[in-house]
């Protein structure tokens, strides 16, 4: 939807399937963890962050950003907060404008933001017997952030690199994007919004001493957007990238690379199931 209201429907369409198609999104999804949860928040507040950015000064609009933001916290804690954070302070850095927050409704949406989490942080802290927050705020996220924990260290650029193991095939084409884009960092702020969504996140997780490849996910559908326009979109009216194929091929194209990955790794696991049964027969 983001995609679609930022270009057009056959950019939404390629985004869909790069980031439907992913290998980390397809692992994330099948795992008994909260981050395909916390990523689904994560795109109603950006696509609500967009809007308002583009002029949306409906109390509805702020309301729904104010809401995601909620519901992202009450998923994985204050790690919901970096994608927006990041995005708006880079944003409008390049940008050289922050006037735009005001639009955020700031005593509703944060009326709202503490009626939704205050109630059950008080619960939790009051079941724990007080630890709720020393363990939640204190040891993981201050203590992550400063001390590489259960291992989890990294190297600069840690992140670059795992997406472009796990965002094959389309991370062979991300370079490219970039290259696309590169006279529109400033001028289009469709571009300059998805590059600081992605850049700002990336800098922040980059900071973090733990690192783990899943944390970066939230930036995910930033890049999937960003090829997608490369490769669909339209700027100033002149059709990007591969304009000489039809919109419908180029989907098709997308999703049968996707496909074909998905049957590479399927294979590749049915191969190894029977050794795992054994193994854990044994």
């Amino acid at each position: 939807r983001l995609a679609s209201r930022m270009f057009d429907r056959r950019v939404g369409l390629v985004a869909g399937w790069i980031l439907a198609l992913s290998p980390m999104l397809i692992v994330e999804s099948k795992l008994a963890t909260v981050d395909a949860v916390l990523l689904a928040t994560i795109m109603i507040g950006m696509d609500a962050l967009w809007s308002l950015q583009a002029g949306d000064a409906r109390r509805s609009v702020a309301f729904v950003f104010w809401f995601a933001l909620g519901l992202g916290i009450l998923t994985k804690g204050p790690v919901a907060l970096v994608v927006p954070a990041a995005t708006t302070l880079l944003f409008g850095m390049v940008r050289r404008d922050f006037t735009w927050i005001g639009r955020w409704n700031w005593l509703g949406g944060m009326s709202l933001l503490l009626a939704m989490v205050l109630p059950w942080v008080i619960a939790v802290q009051w079941a724990t017997g007080g630890e709720f927050l020393s363990a939640s705020v204190g040891h993981h996220v201050v203590t992550r952030t400063l001390k590489p924990l259960e291992n989890h260290a990294g190297f600069p650029g840690y992140y670059v690199v795992s997406v472009m193991l796990l965002m094959v095939p389309w991370s062979f084409l991300l370079p490219w994007a970039m290259l696309q884009h590169r006279g529109r960092w400033k001028s289009d702020a469709r571009v300059t919004f998805l590059l600081a969504w992605t850049v700002g996140v990336l800098f922040v997780f980059e900071m973090i001493r733990t690192k783990l490849v899943h944390y970066y996910l939230p930036a995910y559908p930033a890049l999937a957007i960003l090829l997608a326009s490369a490769l669909a979109g339209s700027f100033e009216g002149v059709r990007s990238g591969l304009e000489r194929l039809r919109w419908r091929r180029l989907s098709w194209l997308v999703a049968g690379m996707g496909v074909s990955l998905i049957l590479v790794v399927a294979g590749l696991s049915i191969r190894r199931l029977p050794q795992s049964i054994g193994e854990a027969a044994v």
